[in-house]
Protein backbone atom coordinates (compact mmCIF):
# COMPACT_ATOMS: atom_id res chain seq x y z
CA UNK A 1 0.00 0.00 0.00
CA UNK A 2 1.00 3.36 -1.03
CA UNK A 3 1.41 6.04 1.87
CA UNK A 4 2.41 9.84 1.72
CA UNK A 5 5.44 10.34 3.88
CA UNK A 6 3.81 13.04 6.13
CA UNK A 7 1.56 10.32 7.64
CA UNK A 8 4.74 8.76 9.45
CA UNK A 9 5.24 11.22 12.29
CA UNK A 10 5.43 8.48 14.86
CA UNK A 11 8.96 7.14 13.17
CA UNK A 12 10.86 9.92 14.32
CA UNK A 13 14.22 9.25 15.23
CA UNK A 14 17.09 10.72 16.71
CA UNK A 15 18.87 12.72 13.94
CA UNK A 16 22.85 12.97 13.99
CA UNK A 17 22.87 16.54 13.55
CA UNK A 18 20.97 16.86 16.57
CA UNK A 19 23.71 15.07 18.60
CA UNK A 20 26.50 16.37 20.54
CA UNK A 21 29.61 14.48 21.41
CA UNK A 22 29.91 15.12 25.26
CA UNK A 23 33.51 14.57 27.33
CA UNK A 24 33.76 15.85 31.11
CA UNK A 25 34.93 18.90 30.30
CA UNK A 26 34.26 19.84 26.96
CA UNK A 27 31.12 18.96 24.14
CA UNK A 28 31.63 19.04 20.71
CA UNK A 29 29.01 20.70 18.35
CA UNK A 30 27.49 17.95 15.60
CA UNK A 31 26.74 20.83 13.35
CA UNK A 32 29.53 22.30 12.50
CA UNK A 33 32.21 20.99 14.80
CA UNK A 34 32.58 24.05 17.47
CA UNK A 35 33.88 23.25 20.78
CA UNK A 36 33.30 24.49 23.62
CA UNK A 37 34.80 24.09 27.08
CA UNK A 38 31.89 25.30 29.59
CA UNK A 39 32.66 27.08 32.60
CA UNK A 40 29.79 24.82 34.58
CA UNK A 41 29.90 21.25 35.07
CA UNK A 42 27.27 20.55 32.40
CA UNK A 43 28.75 20.67 28.87
CA UNK A 44 25.55 19.16 27.32
CA UNK A 45 23.66 22.78 28.72
CA UNK A 46 26.87 25.10 27.23
CA UNK A 47 26.27 22.83 23.96
CA UNK A 48 22.76 23.82 23.99
CA UNK A 49 23.12 27.43 24.54
CA UNK A 50 25.70 27.25 21.13
CA UNK A 51 23.07 25.47 18.69
CA UNK A 52 20.55 27.84 20.13
CA UNK A 53 22.73 31.07 19.88
CA UNK A 54 23.58 29.90 16.27
CA UNK A 55 20.16 29.18 15.17
CA UNK A 56 18.55 32.77 16.33
CA UNK A 57 21.25 33.61 14.15
CA UNK A 58 20.11 32.69 11.05
CA UNK A 59 21.75 29.42 10.80
CA UNK A 60 19.42 26.69 8.61
CA UNK A 61 21.56 23.99 10.03
CA UNK A 62 21.56 24.97 13.99
CA UNK A 63 17.70 25.84 13.29
CA UNK A 64 17.05 22.09 12.49
CA UNK A 65 19.16 21.28 15.24
CA UNK A 66 17.41 23.46 17.94
CA UNK A 67 13.94 22.97 19.23
CA UNK A 68 12.83 26.33 20.73
CA UNK A 69 11.67 25.87 24.36
CA UNK A 70 7.72 27.07 25.25
CA UNK A 71 7.22 30.54 26.62
CA UNK A 72 6.64 29.31 29.80
CA UNK A 73 8.84 26.24 29.87
CA UNK A 74 11.82 28.74 29.19
CA UNK A 75 11.28 31.33 32.18
CA UNK A 76 11.17 27.87 34.55
CA UNK A 77 13.70 25.59 33.36
CA UNK A 78 16.61 28.22 31.81
CA UNK A 79 19.01 27.56 28.93
CA UNK A 80 19.94 24.28 30.72
CA UNK A 81 16.61 22.71 29.22
CA UNK A 82 17.25 23.77 25.76
CA UNK A 83 16.86 20.43 22.87
CA UNK A 84 17.75 19.32 20.14
CA UNK A 85 15.21 18.19 17.57
CA UNK A 86 14.81 14.78 16.92
CA UNK A 87 14.26 14.31 12.86
CA UNK A 88 11.16 14.39 10.98
CA UNK A 89 9.77 12.71 8.77
CA UNK A 90 9.69 13.66 4.75
CA UNK A 91 6.62 15.83 4.80
CA UNK A 92 4.01 15.00 2.25
CA UNK A 93 5.11 16.00 -1.47
CA UNK A 94 2.89 15.69 -4.26
CA UNK A 95 5.99 13.78 -5.73
CA UNK A 96 7.37 11.52 -3.27
CA UNK A 97 6.09 8.16 -1.35
CA UNK A 98 6.50 4.77 0.46
CA UNK A 99 6.24 1.70 -0.94
CA UNK A 100 6.39 -1.82 1.50
CA UNK A 101 8.28 -4.55 -0.60
CA UNK A 102 8.78 -8.11 -0.61
CA UNK A 103 11.90 -8.40 2.38
CA UNK A 104 12.32 -12.07 0.90
CA UNK A 105 13.30 -10.87 -2.78
CA UNK A 106 15.56 -7.93 -1.39
CA UNK A 107 17.04 -10.51 0.44
CA UNK A 108 17.98 -12.74 -2.17
CA UNK A 109 18.64 -9.44 -4.06
CA UNK A 110 21.26 -8.38 -1.71
CA UNK A 111 22.96 -11.90 -1.89
CA UNK A 112 23.47 -11.39 -5.49
CA UNK A 113 25.13 -8.51 -5.03
CA UNK A 114 27.54 -9.46 -2.69
CA UNK A 115 28.59 -11.90 -5.24
CA UNK A 116 29.98 -9.76 -7.66
CA UNK A 117 33.63 -9.60 -8.28
CA UNK A 118 36.07 -8.43 -10.61
CA UNK A 119 36.65 -11.38 -13.47
CA UNK A 120 40.14 -12.03 -12.77
CA UNK A 121 40.62 -14.01 -10.14
CA UNK A 122 43.53 -12.70 -8.14
CA UNK A 123 41.12 -9.79 -7.83
CA UNK A 124 39.73 -9.12 -4.04
CA UNK A 125 36.07 -10.12 -4.19
CA UNK A 126 32.81 -8.69 -3.38
CA UNK A 127 32.30 -4.67 -3.61
CA UNK A 128 35.19 -2.30 -3.73
CA UNK A 129 34.28 0.98 -3.39
CA UNK A 130 37.56 1.94 -5.35
CA UNK A 131 37.13 -0.20 -8.17
CA UNK A 132 36.01 1.21 -11.22
CA UNK A 133 36.71 -1.84 -13.46
CA UNK A 134 33.40 -4.04 -14.22
CA UNK A 135 32.13 -6.30 -11.70
CA UNK A 136 30.51 -9.97 -13.19
CA UNK A 137 27.98 -12.26 -11.26
CA UNK A 138 26.34 -15.25 -12.38
CA UNK A 139 26.86 -14.21 -16.26
CA UNK A 140 25.75 -10.80 -16.02
CA UNK A 141 27.89 -7.96 -16.23
CA UNK A 142 27.62 -4.63 -14.26
CA UNK A 143 29.17 -1.37 -14.93
CA UNK A 144 30.55 0.57 -12.34
CA UNK A 145 30.42 4.32 -12.38
CA UNK A 146 31.46 6.67 -10.10
CA UNK A 147 29.46 10.83 -10.15
CA UNK A 148 32.07 13.65 -11.05
CA UNK A 149 31.17 15.52 -8.21
CA UNK A 150 33.20 13.70 -5.35
CA UNK A 151 31.42 14.45 -2.43
CA UNK A 152 31.53 10.83 -1.21
CA UNK A 153 32.59 7.47 -2.19
CA UNK A 154 29.06 6.60 -4.17
CA UNK A 155 29.03 4.29 -6.95
CA UNK A 156 26.11 3.21 -9.44
CA UNK A 157 26.48 -0.48 -10.19
CA UNK A 158 24.16 -0.82 -13.55
CA UNK A 159 23.88 -3.04 -16.77
CA UNK A 160 26.81 -2.95 -18.68
CA UNK A 161 25.01 -5.59 -21.62
CA UNK A 162 21.63 -6.10 -22.43
CA UNK A 163 20.78 -9.52 -20.62
CA UNK A 164 21.65 -7.79 -17.21
CA UNK A 165 19.08 -4.80 -18.18
CA UNK A 166 16.82 -7.88 -18.34
CA UNK A 167 18.12 -8.83 -14.97
CA UNK A 168 16.99 -5.25 -13.60
CA UNK A 169 13.50 -5.35 -15.29
CA UNK A 170 12.81 -8.92 -14.11
CA UNK A 171 13.50 -7.65 -10.59
CA UNK A 172 11.33 -4.72 -11.13
CA UNK A 173 8.42 -6.70 -12.22
CA UNK A 174 8.98 -9.23 -9.65
CA UNK A 175 8.73 -6.52 -6.83
CA UNK A 176 5.84 -5.32 -8.59
CA UNK A 177 6.65 -1.53 -8.76
CA UNK A 178 4.29 -0.32 -11.28
CA UNK A 179 1.62 -1.77 -9.41
CA UNK A 180 2.17 -1.13 -5.70
CA UNK A 181 3.24 2.67 -7.03
CA UNK A 182 0.29 2.82 -9.49
CA UNK A 183 -2.50 4.56 -6.96
CA UNK A 184 0.05 6.84 -5.83
CA UNK A 185 0.83 8.16 -9.51
CA UNK A 186 -2.35 9.19 -10.17
CA UNK A 187 -4.95 8.32 -12.88
CA UNK A 188 -2.42 6.34 -14.95
CA UNK A 189 -2.83 2.19 -14.68
CA UNK A 190 0.40 -0.13 -13.46
CA UNK A 191 0.61 -0.80 -17.44
CA UNK A 192 1.70 2.51 -18.20
CA UNK A 193 4.64 2.75 -16.27
CA UNK A 194 7.64 0.80 -17.23
CA UNK A 195 11.64 0.55 -15.94
CA UNK A 196 13.59 2.94 -17.27
CA UNK A 197 17.26 2.31 -15.79
CA UNK A 198 18.40 -0.32 -12.64
CA UNK A 199 21.06 -0.03 -10.79
CA UNK A 200 22.75 -0.74 -7.63
CA UNK A 201 24.17 2.40 -5.23
CA UNK A 202 26.66 1.61 -3.53
CA UNK A 203 28.80 3.74 -0.67
CA UNK A 204 29.97 3.97 2.67
CA UNK A 205 30.87 7.51 3.47
CA UNK A 206 29.90 11.08 2.50
CA UNK A 207 31.77 13.94 3.41
CA UNK A 208 28.97 16.63 2.19
CA UNK A 209 25.56 16.80 1.10
CA UNK A 210 25.14 17.15 -2.37
CA UNK A 211 21.42 18.47 -2.68
CA UNK A 212 19.93 18.08 -6.16
CA UNK A 213 16.93 17.06 -7.77
CA UNK A 214 17.28 13.60 -9.93
CA UNK A 215 14.21 14.96 -12.38
CA UNK A 216 12.46 18.26 -13.13
CA UNK A 217 10.37 18.77 -16.01
CA UNK A 218 8.69 15.62 -16.74
CA UNK A 219 5.16 16.53 -15.32
CA UNK A 220 5.44 13.64 -12.52
CA UNK A 221 6.00 11.34 -15.55
CA UNK A 222 9.79 9.92 -13.97
CA UNK A 223 10.50 9.18 -10.72
CA UNK A 224 13.29 7.22 -8.97
CA UNK A 225 12.91 4.53 -6.41
CA UNK A 226 15.57 3.65 -3.62
CA UNK A 227 15.49 0.68 -1.09
CA UNK A 228 18.37 -0.33 1.15
CA UNK A 229 19.99 -3.87 1.31
CA UNK A 230 21.22 -3.63 4.40
CA UNK A 231 20.00 -3.03 7.96
CA UNK A 232 20.99 0.68 8.32
CA UNK A 233 19.46 0.90 11.54
CA UNK A 234 22.54 -1.46 12.96
CA UNK A 235 24.73 1.32 11.42
CA UNK A 236 25.84 4.81 12.49
CA UNK A 237 23.69 7.51 11.71
CA UNK A 238 24.99 8.08 7.86
CA UNK A 239 23.97 7.36 4.15
CA UNK A 240 19.96 8.06 5.06
CA UNK A 241 17.80 10.69 3.01
CA UNK A 242 18.00 14.48 3.68
CA UNK A 243 15.98 16.69 1.98
CA UNK A 244 15.17 20.40 1.60
CA UNK A 245 11.65 21.87 2.22
CA UNK A 246 9.80 24.97 3.06
CA UNK A 247 9.82 23.99 6.78
CA UNK A 248 13.60 23.21 6.93
CA UNK A 249 15.81 20.72 6.38
CA UNK A 250 14.52 16.76 6.53
CA UNK A 251 15.29 13.52 7.21
CA UNK A 252 14.27 9.90 6.17
CA UNK A 253 15.96 6.77 7.41
CA UNK A 254 15.59 3.93 5.42
CA UNK A 255 14.40 0.71 6.52
CA UNK A 256 14.33 -2.59 4.50
CA UNK A 257 11.41 -3.68 3.12
CA UNK A 258 10.42 -0.28 2.53
CA UNK A 259 11.56 2.08 -0.88
CA UNK A 260 11.03 5.49 -1.17
CA UNK A 261 9.60 6.68 -4.54
CA UNK A 262 10.35 10.87 -5.74
CA UNK A 263 9.79 12.87 -8.76
CA UNK A 264 10.51 16.15 -10.05
CA UNK A 265 11.40 18.94 -7.99
CA UNK A 266 12.10 16.71 -5.02
CA UNK A 267 15.29 18.49 -3.53
CA UNK A 268 17.41 15.82 -1.64
CA UNK A 269 20.99 14.60 -0.81
CA UNK A 270 22.72 11.73 0.77
CA UNK A 271 23.32 12.17 4.82
CA UNK A 272 26.74 12.72 5.50
CA UNK A 273 29.18 10.41 7.66
CA UNK A 274 30.24 6.98 7.84
CA UNK A 275 28.27 3.98 7.59
CA UNK A 276 31.70 1.95 9.09
CA UNK A 277 31.04 -0.12 5.90
CA UNK A 278 29.65 -0.54 2.47
CA UNK A 279 25.81 -0.46 2.35
CA UNK A 280 23.80 -1.50 -0.78
CA UNK A 281 20.66 0.14 -2.00
CA UNK A 282 18.24 -1.18 -5.63
CA UNK A 283 17.32 1.93 -7.43
CA UNK A 284 15.27 2.14 -10.48
CA UNK A 285 13.91 4.77 -12.27
CA UNK A 286 10.91 4.16 -13.70
CA UNK A 287 8.05 6.25 -15.99
CA UNK A 288 4.97 6.59 -17.65
CA UNK A 289 5.08 5.63 -21.39
CA UNK A 290 3.16 8.72 -21.84
CA UNK A 291 5.89 11.02 -21.32
CA UNK A 292 6.39 13.62 -24.25
CA UNK A 293 9.96 13.72 -26.15
CA UNK A 294 10.33 16.72 -24.06
CA UNK A 295 9.95 14.80 -21.15
CA UNK A 296 12.07 12.30 -22.06
CA UNK A 297 14.88 14.32 -22.44
CA UNK A 298 14.82 15.95 -19.48
CA UNK A 299 14.54 12.71 -17.50
CA UNK A 300 17.03 11.17 -20.08
CA UNK A 301 19.71 13.82 -19.15
CA UNK A 302 19.64 12.32 -15.95
CA UNK A 303 19.55 8.75 -16.55
CA UNK A 304 22.23 8.72 -18.76
CA UNK A 305 24.73 10.06 -16.43
CA UNK A 306 24.43 6.69 -14.68
CA UNK A 307 24.65 3.96 -16.60
CA UNK A 308 25.79 2.81 -20.11
CA UNK A 309 22.65 1.38 -21.42
CA UNK A 310 18.89 1.84 -20.42
CA UNK A 311 15.32 2.00 -22.23
CA UNK A 312 12.97 4.99 -23.46
CA UNK A 313 9.37 5.27 -22.31
CA UNK A 314 8.72 3.14 -25.66
CA UNK A 315 10.50 -0.04 -24.61
CA UNK A 316 13.83 1.00 -27.07
CA UNK A 317 16.92 0.22 -25.90
CA UNK A 318 19.73 3.52 -25.68
CA UNK A 319 23.20 3.26 -25.40
CA UNK A 320 24.91 5.76 -23.70
CA UNK A 321 28.32 4.20 -23.83
CA UNK A 322 29.29 1.93 -27.07
CA UNK A 323 31.13 -0.76 -24.93
CA UNK A 324 27.61 -2.07 -24.00
CA UNK A 325 26.57 -2.35 -27.00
Amino acid sequence: RVQGLGRYASTAVPCPTAMVAAAAEHAECAVCGFVSRPRGADPQASMARHVADRARAGCAAHGVAWVRPQAKRRRAAGPAQLRWRASRPIPRHRNVARLALDAAVLARVRAEFEAMAPRKKDDREGLDLSARSDLFAAGRRFAVVQPAWGKSDIRWVSARDKSTLAYFSGLFSELRIAELAAPFLGADPAGSWVMLAGYFVARQHVRKAHFHTDFSGTAAKAFTLMTPLHDMGALPDSCNLLCKTPGGLRRYRYVVGEAVIFGDDFVHATEPGDAGQPVAFLSFTFGSKKMTSEEWQCAEYYIAQQCPIYRDPAGKIKYEDAVAR
